[in-house]
């Protein structure tokens, strides 16, 4: 569908070459608070110079939550296995590595795996940023999407754990109240201290009710538009106060064709 796009560049011509990342040494709470300070969903683990050892994701933290680890353990005991590209594979090998693993981003290193960038679905999105496409929003929104409704805030994060999804529409009524992030979550637990006996609140008392909404008959052009203005990840699509659908940079990604 987003066709005749030259993705023939190196990945490390549009990757951040200053990559956040945490040392596998690093607890766990250490590591939350990089999460919140950088506003960000995943993060690479290094060892000696550099080297990537490890991946881990805001998910990961809520996981090592509900399981009850201790959060001063290293970050190297929750870590996983990263897939990661190196410096110099060519942007349209990058996008079929991100539809394949469904990932939102991946380090980048030179030949001996040290770390030198890292790419996100987002800087994909962004180098589309001068293509005119005036495809409208209906044709590449999830329809139906997978939603909460207002409930124990601890509940909800077993929701976030189990589907791995990034973002959640509210809705009560029928009638779209606001969204829940799993960044958010993060934050949450860490202003309860990580402790469960005060998250006991609903998520009608801490969900983002101000979030960006589109229509159905929105181009991708305006939804890129906004994406990159505002540094968010997508929006719902809503039609007289009631989802109609959820858009994401992932949306647009899965339908380029190389």
């Amino acid at each position: 569908m987003i066709k005749d796009v030259n993705f023939d560049h190196n990945i490390i011509t549009i990757s951040s070459n200053k990559p956040i990342y945490v040392n596998e040494n690093k607890t766990i709470r250490e590591t939350v608070d990089i999460f919140l300070k950088f506003d960000i969903r995943r993060l690479p683990v290094v060892g000696k110079k550099r080297k990537l050892v490890g991946i881990v994701t805001v998910t990961d933290i809520i996981n090592a939550f509900l399981t009850g680890k201790n959060f001063d353990k290293k970050i190297s005991s929750i870590m996983s296995h990263p897939i990661f590209c190196y410096q110099n594979e060519k942007i349209k090998d990058v996008i079929k590595k991100f539809k394949f693993s469904k990932k939102g981003g991946f380090p980048v290193t030179d030949k001996n795996k040290k770390l030198v960038g890292i790419v996100t679905e987002h800087d994909i999105i962004d180098f589309l940023k001068q293509e005119n496409i005036e495809i409208p929003i209906k044709k590449i929104m999830t329809k139906k999407p997978f939603f909460l409704k207002p409930m124990n805030f601890f509940d909800s994060l077993i929701l976030v754990s189990r589907t791995g999804y990034r973002k959640f529409p509210v809705v009560e009524d029928n009638k779209i109240i606001g969204i829940l992030t799993a960044r958010q979550c993060l934050g949450l637990l860490k202003n309860a201290n990580f402790s469960r006996k005060n998250i006991n609140f609903n998520l009608r008392d801490v969900i983002i009710k101000n979030v960006p909404i589109f229509s159905d008959s929105d181009s991708i052009s305006k939804l890129i538009d906004y994406t990159r203005e505002y540094k968010v990840g997508g929006g719902l699509v809503i039609e007289n106060n009631m989802l109609k659908g959820i858009v994401t940079e992932r949306d647009i990604l899965e339908k380029i064709i190389i």
